[in-house]
């Protein structure tokens, strides 16, 4: 893989998908090229790879995993932990309808135990990369005040 001086490589590359999760709540900042962006996660609709990456997501069991969720992120943790860059192209953009033919919590559980066969390292930054994306979240949509003082309040923590 050619990449700059300093730079680790480009090791995961997504299009930007339409609808899919902001680019606000993913970015870490701007990219090696005018249109690629850094991202903590890319959506996993349409990938470009490289080899080493697909050599780590083929030793992965998937027989469990019958909806695909987190193989998204398995590939992003694998990519940060090993200093590999994870792009997203702003030319390229494709949509992607929203409709789901399946179950919210059957994915999500599919998903989160499908995550579980990461290594240690790979899991450690997975928690550091789904932390910069729930702290975007918690910026875009503050709690607000009375709620959090009623919280305070029930916990004991305020009159």
């Amino acid at each position: 893989m050619r990449h700059g001086l300093g730079q680790p490589p480009k090791a995961l590359f997504c299009m930007s998908i339409i609808p899919a999760i902001r680019q606000s709540r993913v970015l870490f900042g701007p990219g090696p090229g005018p249109d690629l962006l850094l991202v903590a996660q890319t959506d996993g609709i349409v990938l470009a790879l490289a080899p080493r990456v697909v050599e780590r997501l083929r030793r992965l069991d998937y027989s469990a995993n019958t909806l695909g969720w987190g193989i998204d992120w398995a590939a992003s943790a694998y990519c940060h932990s090993h200093n590999l860059m994870v792009c997203r192209d702003t030319r390229m953009v494709v949509t992607h309808s929203t409709s789901r033919g399946y179950g919210f919590f059957t994915a999500f559980d599919q998903g989160t135990a499908f995550l579980g066969q990461l290594t240690i390292l790979e899991r450690h930054h997975l928690s550091l990369l789904q932390a910069h994306v729930h702290a975007r979240i918690a910026r875009e949509h503050p709690v607000p005040r009375r709620i959090l003082a009623a919280i305070a309040r029930r916990l004991g923590l305020r009159r």
